[in-house]
């Protein structure tokens, strides 16, 4: 009952007048469904780029994930504020559910509860779940890598979802690449050195699931190496 409670003031605090609250469009939150509107109806970015790994922008350039994942809600549900910030309201809420998850793994119920909690009215969360903007995604997608992997301790095939997201993640804001890199690095060598029983199906987990992730992250590596 206490987890449904906590869960209710957290979608509350997310869905209500999320469409405007807060009112208008933010210059990133616009050009993210502006981008989005192109690629779906064009398959072409503002720029004339045909589906971009990398928008341009003003010159420095964004990231391309967060409008991707809006066309699929333009092309269903139209191109008004409210459909461009959904995305965002949708993958917090299931973040919020994912670190209920998370905590309970790493430590029980009870704390889990309190862990909901915090997340459910801290202010960082509640306003990036109303903001489309396109970097706000990213914690999402780390925190579903994390919980992943964390699962994947006890049973390793989870271990491909875990680089699954670290790896899309990195499309989400180019700012957290470093970091993901450092948190796959150092995730591979603590189940290498921390799980007892390394048979063949071990390792073809932990190789296949690296060769995944390089896999992923090679397009935007090399589109920033040519460009620097």
């Amino acid at each position: 009952m206490l987890f449904y409670l906590i869960l209710l003031i957290g979608l509350f605090a997310r869905i209500f007048l999320f469409t405007d609250v807060p009112n208008g469009l933010n210059c990133d939150e616009a050009y993210a469904g502006y981008e989005a509107y192109s690629l779906l109806t064009t398959s072409f970015d503002s720029w004339g780029k045909k589906y971009p790994l990398y928008f341009i922008t003003g010159g420095g350039g964004t990231n391309v994930l967060y409008s991707y994942i809006t066309t699929i809600f333009i092309a269903i549900l139209g191109g008004d504020v409210w459909v461009i910030r959904l995305p965002q309201v949708i993958f917090n809420i299931i973040s919020i559910l994912c670190f209920y998850q998370l905590v309970k793994i790493i430590y029980d119920k009870k704390i889990a509860n309190i862990g909901l909690f915090i997340i459910s009215i801290m202010p960082w969360s509640i306003i990036s779940a109303r903001w489309g903007f396109h970097g706000n995604i990213a914690p999402a997608f780390c925190l579903f890598a994390f919980y992943f992997y964390c699962k994947s301790i006890k049973n390793i095939k989870f271990i491909w979802l875990s680089t699954l997201f670290y790896g899309i993640g990195c499309y989400a804001y180019d700012p957290t690449i470093g970091f993901i890199n450092g948190c796959v690095f150092i995730s591979v060598i603590y189940l290498i050195f921390f799980t007892k029983q390394k048979d063949k199906l071990f390792w073809f987990n932990i190789i296949g699931s690296c060769f995944l992730y390089i896999l992923i992250i090679s397009p935007i590596i090399l589109l920033f190496i040519i460009n620097t």
